[in-house]
């Protein structure tokens, strides 16, 4: 247990800061003991609260879940924040450098927090990943809108309804769920198999989707890259799947 943890327990706290110590805790505890594993109960006792000063937060363990998702997008749009308001930067290479960055950020990311996420891709947790993914995607839209929209104007895209083009790439993404599930429960038994590169197939057939989205020809944006699954799959000890 780290240090301002231990001093949050022993004082009382603003609204925003125990809610913020609630988050801090769980994210700890998902990412040493899994989602699946940790119960609310060892959450209030890390954070040294009752079940009415948990509640107060967060109805449920799901909602603590999406609320530390919410957080990571938050977290992820900072970083693209330059990006966004670099006046050098034409559309597409404003687009691309973000995909970039948001792939990066999640391969920074993925051991300390990408182990909090197992859980929404397990058998039956579809409507958990759906909650996960709306709290990400409230986040990250609007700022994809924009840029997309910038394009329009300039003629870099084709595109009638940037909003709506955004909501579909999005929907594009989350479309590999079941392939990602296939591919973790695949590395959580030991295995070299094919799900890992059915996933890396079906992630670059995706990218060439959103170019054909975009009016772009295929192959435009960099929507993968070597190396970035196994590090999002902590499998870096594999070698890249050939692209």
């Amino acid at each position: 247990m780290n240090t301002s943890t231990m001093q949050a327990r022993r004082k009382n706290l603003s609204p925003e800061a125990r809610r913020a110590q609630l988050l801090d805790c769980a994210q700890t505890l998902f990412a040493q003991k899994g989602y699946a594993v940790t119960t609310i109960g060892d959450v209030m006792a890390m954070a040294g609260v009752s079940k009415g000063g948990f509640y107060h937060h967060f109805a449920s363990k799901e909602a603590l879940l999406a609320a530390l998702a919410e957080q990571v997008a938050q977290h992820a749009m900072g970083t693209i924040v330059p990006i966004l308001e670099d006046p050098w930067l034409d559309p597409f290479t404003r687009l691309n450098r973000i995909l970039r960055q948001l792939r990066m950020h999640k391969s920074e990311t993925a051991v300390e927090i990408g182990k909090s996420f197992d859980a929404v891709f397990q058998p039956g947790n579809v409507v958990l990943f759906d909650r996960v993914r709306r709290a990400v995607t409230a986040t990250i839209a609007p700022a994809l809108s924009r840029v997309i929209a910038e394009g329009v104007e300039e003629k870099v895209f084709d595109v009638a309804d940037p909003e709506s083009c955004v909501e579909i790439m999005l929907q594009i993404n989350a479309a590999a769920y079941d392939a990602v599930s296939a591919a973790m429960a695949e590395r959580d038994r030991g295995e070299n198999g094919p799900a890992f590169d059915r996933l890396y197939r079906m992630i670059q057939m995706q990218g060439i989707a959103i170019d054909r989205l975009l009016g772009l020809p295929d192959d435009s944006l960099t929507w993968i890259e070597p190396g970035t699954l196994e590090r999002l799959l902590y499998l870096d000890d594999r070698e890249p799947s050939a692209q």
